[in-house]
């Protein structure tokens, strides 16, 4: 998730358009530390895949 989030600000950075959306198979497992950092970049995330599967499909084709 480093990657990513290091990722995404330097596409911020860049002033390059973009919506970027996390879906975590669970976010349990991640630190707070390192959500916190993602969520500075990525307004939309999705906690757990499963039983979020139309939720998901639905913001997308939006």
């Amino acid at each position: 998730m480093k990657d990513t989030t290091i990722s995404l600000f330097q596409f911020e950075k860049w002033n390059h358009k973009f919506q970027p959306v996390a879906i975590f198979q669970d976010e349990k497992l991640l630190s707070k530390k390192a959500l916190k950092k993602l969520s500075k970049v990525c307004n939309k995330q999705f906690p757990r895949l499963v039983n979020h599967e139309i939720e998901i499909i639905n913001y997308l084709k939006n």
